[in-house]
């Protein structure tokens, strides 16, 4: 029998280790409507952060850590969010001999499931090498006019606000540019993801206005996090004549786990990453 998506079914908390609780999606099907994807120089990587993640010692005692889960974007699949909930909260009950081995467990799992080599930390509560790095100053283009009234009821996103390459000035600007604007929904739920979007490029300037009505025409689209950054990045990219984009989506927090997905022309890592903003 199929395995059946957890985030459409009311499912209990594990109280045993159940690593089959774990529900892939392929990355591929969400590329296949963007023609020539592969073409692309792409790079990036999914930054999961658990914060409601516990476990036992070797002689039963509860123990409390953050995990940081890296999902390369070059693994097969990824995970359901509900899913990976769920697994972490299986791990409750289970007896660990040290940290390392039970970040081991979970690296080993998410890799197998994943197809591909997935980074696993885990830290103390009281540990600072969490933090993130400091980012550049960016602008915010939230204050920027829509180019058209957002429709809540199409869940087509809006491309013709982006300008066409044949009318692009010739002038290069390097910047980055924010919203805390966006919103997309749920592929299974239909329940709203909001998420801050960071754009950093060289390039051909990207209109405030024609980024801001891009982005807020997500409001009524249905994609997983990864698909929508990867679309983002596809767009921007073909629409724009940019020697190098950067994107970052972090997502609001959700059941204890934060989702960060960051796509980028060049080579990136985690070192790269941007604080996370207040409202998340």
């Amino acid at each position: 029998m199929e395995k059946q998506n957890p985030l459409s079914l009311n499912v209990s908390s594990p109280s045993n280790y159940d690593p089959e609780i774990l529900f892939p999606i392929d990355r591929e099907s969400s590329r296949l409507h963007l023609a020539e994807f592969k073409s692309i120089k792409i790079f990036g990587f999914d930054c999961w952060n658990a914060y409601e993640l516990s476990w036992l010692d070797s002689i039963g005692k509860p123990k409390v850590g953050m995990g940081k889960i890296v999902f390369p974007m070059t693994t097969k699949k990824i995970i359901e969010s509900k899913s990976l909930k769920l697994f972490l909260n299986s791990l409750n009950n289970e007896r660990f001999v040290s940290v390392d081995a039970l970040a081991g467990e979970i690296q080993d799992v998410l890799s197998g499931v994943c197809e591909g080599d997935v980074d696993v930390s885990i830290y103390s509560l009281d540990s600072q090498d969490h933090t993130f790095s400091s980012g550049e100053a960016a602008e915010s283009v939230d204050d920027a006019d829509l180019l058209y009234p957002i429709d809540s009821e199409n869940c087509v996103v809006n491309t013709a606000v982006l300008i066409n390459q044949k009318d692009i000035e010739k002038a290069s600007v390097s910047e980055t540019l924010f919203s805390d604007l966006f919103k997309s929904n749920c592929p299974v739920t239909n329940q709203p993801d909001w998420a801050s979007v960071t754009v950093s490029y060289t390039g051909s300037p990207i209109g405030r206005s024609e980024l801001l009505s891009y982005l807020c025409s997500f409001r009524g689209h249905q994609g997983y996090h990864e698909e929508c950054a990867e679309r983002i990045f596809y767009d921007l990219w073909r629409s724009f004549k940019l020697r190098k984009l950067s994107l970052a989506m972090t997502y609001l927090r959700r059941g204890g786990l934060d989702i960060n997905v960051y796509r980028c022309s060049e080579d990136i890592s985690t070192l790269d990453m941007l604080p996370r903003r207040i409202r998340q």
